[in-house]
Formats: structure tokens, sequence, C-alpha cells
């Protein structure tokens, strides 16, 4: 029950920050419109990149249907158990995409599956290594200090004489 009134009172405060910021709001839920155009897009301009002189001449309707080929094939493979589609998506986008890329298919595809889900992957990769990084210089640092201390605690052992020893002696 608790964790249900923690997301809960996440989820009021959240939302308590969405209104009283109704700009970031509007920006926010525009960047989730244009997101997944962009990513369907993507196809397309890397279709046209590569492919120069040998494709078709490139138009909005050819950019609209391969925005759809582009969903339809997403949406084919992600009922394929694997994680993140890995090969059945690229497979797919090959079948539906074959007609508009003649002989850079494969290139196409890659150039788009890397920038759509495996740059994730890489930049997770570096982000973990680089945080397990600054771990273990955090851990070494406080070592260092630890050792330092013990080593003046060494170097400068507490006098015998002292007020507040012999009041310990005394009161034992």
């Amino acid at each position: 029950m608790q964790k249900a009134d923690k997301a809960a009172n996440d989820f009021v405060s959240s939302m308590k920050l969405l209104v009283s910021k109704p700009i970031a709001f509007i920006a926010l839920i525009l960047l989730s419109l244009i997101e997944p155009i962009v990513n369907l897009s993507l196809t397309f301009f890397a279709g046209c990149a590569l492919c120069g002189n040998t494709m078709d001449t490139p138009t909005i309707i050819m950019l609209l249907n391969i925005m759809t080929l582009n969903m339809y094939a997403s949406n084919a493979a992600a009922i394929i158990p694997t994680p993140g589609n890995g090969g059945a998506l690229e497979t797919t986008m090959a079948m539906t995409l074959s007609n508009f890329f003649k002989g850079t298919t494969g290139w196409v595809i890659l150039l788009c599956r890397f920038f759509n889900f495996y740059i994730y992957i890489f930049v997770g990769f570096f982000m973990t290594i680089y945080d397990l990084i600054r771990q273990i210089k955090k851990e070494r640092k406080l070592m260092k200090e630890a050792k330092i201390i013990q080593q003046q605690k060494q170097e400068n052992p507490p006098l015998e004489n002292t007020p507040s020893q012999k009041e310990d002696k005394q009161n034992k």
C-alpha cells in the first residue's frame, strides 16, 4: 500500500510541476509528437543520402509511403520475442523497403537502426563504464583519505595525561 501511495504522490507532484510550467508542458507535448515522425522519416533521408541517383526522385508522397511502411515493419516485428527485435526488424524492413532502395537497402536499414536503436546501447555502455570508473576513483580517494587519517593518528598519539583522561581514570 505504501508503494501505491508513493507512486500516486509522485504522479501528483509531477502533474503539479507540469501545470506550474505551461510552456515546458506544451514543449514536451510537441517534442513527443515530433520524435516519432523524425524516427520514421530517418529511413527516407538515409535512403536519399545513400542511394544518390539510383533512387526515384524523392517526393513527399514517397516520404509518407516509406514512413508508413517503416511503421508497418516495426509493428510486424514487435510480436517476435527477441531482445530489441534484433534481426527481426531489420529483416522485415528489408522486405518492405527493398522496392525503394534498390541496391543499398541493407546499408539504409543498418544506418537507420544504428541511429534509432543501437546508438542508445552504445551510449548506455559508455555511461556505465564512466560511472564505474568514477565510482572506483571516489572509493580510492576515500581510502587514501582514511589512510592519511590513520597515519596521522599513529604519528601523533594522544597524550597520556590530558585532563579528560585523568577524569576518566578517576571515574573508574
